[in-house]
């Protein structure tokens, strides 16, 4: 019996459901169209990377007063160069600034996460997971592993609620803006994590505004029948893709959103012709020369 991989993780399987071709262009193609603009999540990027650093060095050194490992993390980034290809030198101290500001927002108004210590006795700061969902075997006498993949930003102890752990997903934004609770990424995470609650760590980009406004943390509460839900949805994605469901398009979805801001495949999809379908893809998207991985 051969034994093959299908690794997935929540950002595929959320395009899957909006589109199982989009997914597909996206992530096993490895296609982005040109001229896409990666300034807000480079933005996301860097500050993912001043909060992973800030949070490994409380763990580390809690003894230690917040405002100089504030400064330890900012001149240990900017000389790493580790933002040099990703922002210019204005959105690079936009960043910092408002890094500076989420600190004194929590840290010093003693209001920081209680981070907790991962299953290998780490700082619980930036775990990649890769958690087995089942095995099948098919009539080829063959077997698939199923893998679900992702990397959590935090994994704390919520002290108001008596120390329950939960993970914590940071969310930048240029404005304002409640997520639904039970997106599939929120549902992955307590499902590999095995934790009845998430907290989203909104982190504001706004110009305008003040630090209530710009920093908000939302506790959500995750029943054992949602999680119990998520994990049949997740093998009935997986299904689909292990049988050659993956190039099936959903036309609800080639609008996007307000039905004016069309999916970024729909040039490919709009053509039989395999030779002018290869000709749009040369010139209109950008090939990644690796698989997508999300840790």
């Amino acid at each position: 019996m051969t034994t093959r991989t299908l690794t997935l993780d929540a950002s595929q399987m959320t395009q899957h459901l909006k589109c199982p071709l989009s997914r597909t262009y996206q992530y096993d193609d490895g296609l982005t169209i040109i001229g896409a603009s990666e300034r807000a999540m480079n933005m996301g990027t860097v500050m993912h990377s001043l909060l992973d650093l800030y949070y490994r060095e409380r763990v580390a050194h809690p003894q230690v007063e917040y405002t100089s490992q504030v400064k330890k993390v900012t001149d240990a980034y900017i000389k790493s160069d580790a933002w040099a290809n990703l922002l210019n030198l204005e959105d690079l101290e936009f960043v910092m600034e408002r890094f500076l500001y989420y600190t004194v927002n929590y840290t010093g108004a003693g209001n920081d996460f209680n981070v907790a210590s991962s299953y290998m006795g780490k700082a619980g700061v930036e775990l990649g997971f890769s958690k087995e969902l089942g095995r099948v075997k098919t009539s080829r006498n063959e077997e698939i592993v199923f893998i679900v993949e992702g990397r959590i930003d935090l994994l704390v102890n919520i002290s108001s609620l008596g120390g329950v752990l939960a993970f914590v997903d940071h969310k930048t934004q240029s404005r304002e803006n409640t997520l639904y609770k039970y997106t599939p990424q929120f549902l992955t995470y307590a499902w590999a994590a095995g934790v009845e609650y998430g907290v989203v760590n909104y982190i504001g980009f706004q110009t305008t505004g003040g630090a209530s406004q710009w920093f908000r943390r939302e506790v959500i509460p995750f029943s054992k029948y949602l999680i119990t839900e998520w994990e049949k949805q997740m093998w009935s994605i997986f299904y689909k893709i292990a049988g050659g469901g993956q190039r099936e398009k959903n036309l609800g979805s080639c609008s996007g959103s307000f039905q004016s801001n069309p999916c970024q495949f729909v040039k490919l999809c709009e053509t039989s012709d395999p030779g002018l379908r290869s000709n749009i893809e040369a010139n209109n998207y950008l090939k990644s020369p690796t698989k997508w991985r999300p840790w």
